[in-house]
C-alpha cells in the first residue's frame, strides 16, 4: 500500500509542476532537474 501512496504523490508532484509551467516556467524545470542532481549526487556518494 505504501509503494502506491508513494507513486500517487509522485503524480501529484508531477501534475503541480504541471500546473505551474504556464506561471513560473524556469522554477517548474529547474525543480525536477535540481532533484534528479541532488538524487545523482546522494548515491553517487559526493
Amino acid at each position: 500500500m505504501a509503494v502506491v501512496a508513494w507513486f500517487g504523490l509522485i503524480a501529484l508532484g508531477g501534475l503541480a509542476l504541471l500546473m505551474l509551467l504556464p506561471y513560473a516556467p524556469r522554477l517548474a524545470l529547474w525543480l525536477p532537474a535540481a532533484g534528479g542532481l541532488a538524487w545523482l549526487c546522494v548515491y553517487a556518494g559526493v
